[in-house]
């Protein structure tokens, strides 16, 4: 695994960046795969298990997304 930055020989540190080609996803077509749903679900589980996030009311005049 290559570390995100590294310090060169005159002491400068430099970045890395990883820049990866992606196909558009069709959210209605993968929520069909079974495989696909299961890692949303394990991953939503362990959001709530950790307590990342609360829920909470929308306010008003708020779209639901």
């Amino acid at each position: 695994m290559i570390p995100n930055s590294s310090v060169d020989e005159h002491g400068e540190i430099i970045y890395y960046v990883m820049l990866v080609d992606t196909e558009k996803v069709d959210v209605q077509d993968e929520l069909k795969k079974q495989t696909w749903r299961n890692s949303m679900l394990q991953e939503l589980s362990s959001i709530e298990k950790n307590k990342h996030w609360e829920p909470v009311s929308l306010l008003v005049a708020t779209k639901l997304i």
